[in-house]
């Protein structure tokens, strides 16, 4: 059953409980979907690497891995959603800082470029069995276990806005997606079970 499409407009106000949107930003890279709606802006990843993973998944789960950006590429950095997706898929716009930061993390990982699809595939969850990722080679960083931006929304003292930590797979039976870098610097959620319904992502 296709889902029902909603204004992005609309579909904005009602993630943030309200609050309108300020203004666009385009995207000139074909891998994007056309059209999303911005979570919020990019704070911090945290994640745990696959092969310590499998080494020692509750010691590792204790003390995850993570990338914090710094004041100014926060506010330049934006978490969003694809609501024209069956599955809400996240994507990362990164400003040109963050993306050399990236780079450099890319090449210093000893991992084997793998597709983007492939990846996904052996990760689990419903974005996992879809095949619909761009034909994009990435590294993985490791499994994403806390994605924590900053936003506003309608209820928040005095115009101020808040942080926000969403825990990936925590519900019964959720899975977390890996989080993957590609040469260019671009960061991508592959696979995991979220959907980002109204004013919240799930899993």
């Amino acid at each position: 059953m296709a889902k029902k499409k909603i204004n992005p407009k609309e579909r904005f106000k009602r993630w943030h409980w309200g609050k309108a949107p300020t203004h666009q930003i385009k995207i000139d890279d074909p891998r994007f979907p056309d059209e999303m709606i911005e979570i919020g802006r990019l704070m911090e990843l945290r994640f745990n690497r696959p092969e310590e993973v499998k080494k020692d998944p509750k010691k590792v789960k204790e003390t995850p891995m993570s990338i914090e950006l710094d004041e100014q590429s926060v506010n330049e950095c934006y978490v969003v959603f694809d609501h024209n997706h069956p599955k809400d898929r996240i994507y990362f716009i990164l400003n040109e800082n963050a993306m050399q930061d990236l780079m450099d993390i890319y090449e210093e990982l000893d991992d084997e470029p793998v597709d983007m699809n492939e990846l996904a595939s052996k990760v689990g969850g419903h974005h996992s069995k879809m095949n619909d990722y761009p034909n994009t080679l990435v590294k993985p960083l490791g499994y994403l276990s806390d994605l924590v931006y900053y936003t506003h929304k309608v209820g928040d003292d005095d115009g101020v806005g808040s942080g926000y930590i969403h825990k990936m797979g925590e519900e019964k039976g959720g899975i977390e997606p890996i989080i993957a870098v590609s040469e260019d610097g671009n960061l991508w959620l592959l696979g995991g079970s979220y959907y980002c319904p109204v004013a919240g992502i799930t899993n």
